[in-house]
């Protein structure tokens, strides 16, 4: 029995581009599922992490490995407050891990008892609601926007410290305008 005989598509004549269009479908297929299953596209509302991310800026969140491997110092963050689903997703940089000790003093954030020197600008005139020293439990996490002084973040009581629930994804690429286009910082 030779090939032809066998069914096999490979031993028929299909016309030479066959090939390539089967591998160019899987390909599209296999970043379709990449994309949708895996991937958030967010647009940013606000400038609370410029220079970094600025408002109208458009980003693609990791919804993946935020999973499989713990959030790190530094990592962009996405995150909802509220537990529904319709609320607005928001981007801030995580300064605080679990166990950490979170104090403002005179608009300095320090973590563990050392100046953070992770965000943006190192000091913000709007100092949040902290009074005195927090500890952040087992799952929790200290958000802040690069830019503090018009970040709405970890300082203030409506947000306060992010579960690990409540973390969506790592930010990884930012994908327009085109003039901003590429890996976050």
């Amino acid at each position: 029995m030779n090939k032809r005989d066998s069914g096999s598509w490979r031993g028929s004549r299909k016309p030479f581009w066959f090939k390539y269009l089967v591998e160019f479908a899987f390909v599209l297929l296999l970043s379709g599922i990449f994309t949708f299953g895996f991937c958030q596209k967010v647009k940013i509302n606000e400038n609370s992490m410029k220079p970094v991310l600025r408002e109208g800026d458009t980003v693609l969140i990791d919804r993946l490995t935020v999973h499989l491997f713990r959030v790190k110092r530094n990592d962009l963050v996405a995150y909802r407050i509220s537990d529904r689903d319709d609320g607005a997703v928001h981007v801030k940089r995580v300064i605080g891990m679990p166990g950490d000790t979170i104090e403002i003093i005179d608009g300095f954030i320090y973590v563990n008892d050392a100046q953070a020197t992770n965000v943006g600008a190192t000091s913000a005139s709007a100092k949040g609601l902290i009074r005195g020293k927090i500890k952040l439990s087992s799952n929790e996490y200290f958000l802040v926007g690069d830019n503090l002084d018009e970040s709405q973040d970890s300082r203030f009581s409506d947000i306060g410290n992010i579960t690990a629930e409540k973390i969506s994804g790592r930010v990884w690429f930012i994908s327009s305008p085109l003039k901003h286009i590429g890996f976050p910082r």
